[in-house]
C-alpha cells in the first residue's frame, strides 16, 4: 500500500547525552488520520530501537475528546514467538485487532522494518490501517477486506542517536520514495560540520556545530516541505 506524500520532520541528537537516564533510543513515528467508529481518529505508530531490541506502540486517539488508546508491542531480539501475534482493545465500546508478523522483518539502521512484514489494524472485518509491504497475507489472516477510504499519513518524524551517518528513506511529493542522508563531520575547514543529501543532492550544510547547535530549514522536494530540524 503506497503512503500519500506527507511532510517530513528530521530530528539528531548526539549518542552521549549526559541526562539521559536509560540507554538512548531511536524513533520512526508516523501519525495517520483513519476512519474508525463513524469517526476520524488520529493513529500514532512509533517504532523504538535499542540494544535490547525493537518497541512498536500504537496509539488511537479522538481529535475531538481526550479519550487515546495505547497498545504496545515488545520485539526483544531473542523472542522469535513475540513476533507474530494479536492483540484486542476497545474502542468507543467497539472491538479493534491489531495482528502482526515480523518474523521474517529485514531492518536496516531505522527503527522502522524495511520490508518483509506487516501490522494490520482491523475493525468490523476492515483493514483500516496497514503498514508493511505483506498486504496479501495481512489480508489472509485477518479475513478482512479493503475500506472504502484508506488511512492517509500526515506527518513523520525520526529522532535519531547518531555520531557520524544517518540513512532513511520516506515518501515526499507524488507518492515517490526519497533516500535522505545525515552525515556529520569532525575534521576539515569547519571542524565539525553536518550535511544532508536527499537522493544523493546535497540539500543543506551546516558548518561550525560548536555554535550552530540547534536550528531548522525548510527544504522543498518534489514541490512538497520538508522541515529539517537539528540538535548537536
Amino acid at each position: 500500500m503506497l503512503e500519500p506524500s506527507v511532510p517530513t520532520t528530521l530530528v539528531q541528537q548526539p549518542a552521549d547525552d549526559p541526562t539521559a537516564s536509560k540507554p538512548a533510543e531511536n524513533f520512526v513515528t508516523c501519525i495517520h488520520k483513519v476512519k474508525l467508529v463513524d469517526i476520524v481518529w488520529n493513529i500514532t505508530v512509533t517504532w523504538a530501537k535499542t540494544v535490547i531490541g525493537h518497541s512498536l506502540y500504537i496509539t488511537v486517539e479522538n481529535p475531538q475528546d481526550d479519550n487515546y488508546y495505547t497498545c504496545k508491542i515488545d520485539l526483544k531480539t531473542w523472542q522469535f514467538w513475540g513476533k507474530k501475534g494479536l492483540k484486542t482493545f476497545r474502542v468507543a465500546e467497539k472491538r479493534i485487532d491489531v495482528f502482526w508478523d515480523l518474523r521474517s522483518a529485514k531492518f536496516t539502521d531505522s527503527p522502522e522494518p524495511d520490508s518483509d512484514y506487516y501490522v494490520a489494524m482491523v475493525s468490523r472485518e476492515e483493514l483500516v490501517l496497514m503498514l508493511g509491504d505483506q498486504q496479501k497475507e495481512a489480508l489472509r489472516r485477518t479475513k478482512s477486506r479493503l475500506p472504502s477510504e484508506g488511512a492517509s499519513l500526515v506527518q513523520k518524524k525520526e529522532i535519531v542517536f547518531a555520531k557520524k551517518c544517518f540513512c532513511t528513506k520516506t515518501t515526499l511529493g507524488q507518492d515517490k520514495e526519497h533516500s535522505i542522508m545525515i552525515e556529520c563531520s569532525l575534521s576539515g575547514p569547519y571542524d565539525p560540520e553536518m550535511w544532508i543529501n536527499v537522493d544523493g543532492m546535497e540539500s543543506i550544510r551546516v558548518p561550525n556545530l560548536h555554535w550552530r547547535f540547534r536550528g531548522n530549514e525548510t527544504i522543498l522536494v518534489d514541490n512538497s516541505r520538508a522541515n529539517l530540524v537539528g540538535c548537536a
